[in-house]
């Protein structure tokens, strides 16, 4: 049961990072991003990854909202579950060389390349 959780986590973030590394992401799915970061929050909140929780909730809002600051939420969401996949995928074990395969071939990071960035200095969205 934990595996498949964490399986949950690695894929939705996975696919969250695919989609915020286009260069038109931004502008041509806001929807399709906002909903994704709300299922990425609410399979992190359930684990206690409570950084790519926050991220994505707040990036969410503002997508929702409108709120200028979200390329700089963007960037949170991202430095979040890059830092986070590696523990994650640490601890999923393949269940085939085939999974594993998959697994090397999405052209991310695999280790935390921007954990240098801290969160706490991304801007908050007020949710009053």
């Amino acid at each position: 049961m934990v595996i498949g959780y964490l399986e949950t986590i690695a894929s939705l973030g996975e696919s969250l990072l695919q989609e915020l590394h286009r260069s038109d992401a931004l502008t041509s799915e806001p929807d399709g991003l906002a909903a994704a970061a709300h299922r990425l929050a609410g399979a992190a909140s359930n684990f206690g990854f409570q950084r790519i929780t926050d991220c994505c909730r707040r990036f969410e809002l503002a997508v929702t909202s409108g709120d200028a600051g979200v390329a700089a939420l963007a960037v949170g969401v991202s430095t979040a579950i890059e830092a986070a996949l590696p523990f994650v995928r640490g601890h999923i074990a393949p269940s085939s060389p085939a999974d594993t395969a998959v697994r090397n071939t999405t052209g991310l990071p695999e280790g935390p390349t921007a954990a240098d960035l801290p969160l706490d200095d991304l801007p908050k969205h007020d949710e009053d």
